[in-house]
């Protein structure tokens, strides 16, 4: 394990469970922690077009990640999830999901 921690976004958690993800998996595979907010878990199940096999795969991937609850204690986590937003756009990974 290298020791690195990994906060996965939702767009991540896509890429992972549609197996195109080739670049963040290797990282992944030696990672000392890897875990995804509460938001990202709730995101991702409240996906109008998820199927009962994506939420079992889902639900796999729980096993083996943390998730991280959200208080407003939180607030370097709570940045790190606006920067990753900001940085993103879900709508369009939830969009490319549905078709896949």
């Amino acid at each position: 394990m290298s020791g690195n921690r990994y906060l996965l976004d939702t767009n991540c958690i896509i890429n992972l469970l549609n197996g195109s993800s080739e670049d963040l998996l290797p990282k992944l595979k030696d990672a000392g922690w890897i875990g995804i907010s509460i938001i990202s878990h709730l995101e991702f199940l409240s996906f109008p077009g998820l199927s009962e096999r994506d939420k079992k795969l889902f639900y796999k991937f729980l096993d083996r990640i943390n998730v991280v609850g959200l208080s407003e204690n939180n607030l370097e986590l709570i940045n790190k999830i606006l920067e990753i937003r900001k940085n993103s756009n879900v709508k369009s990974r939830f969009d490319y999901f549905s078709h896949c």
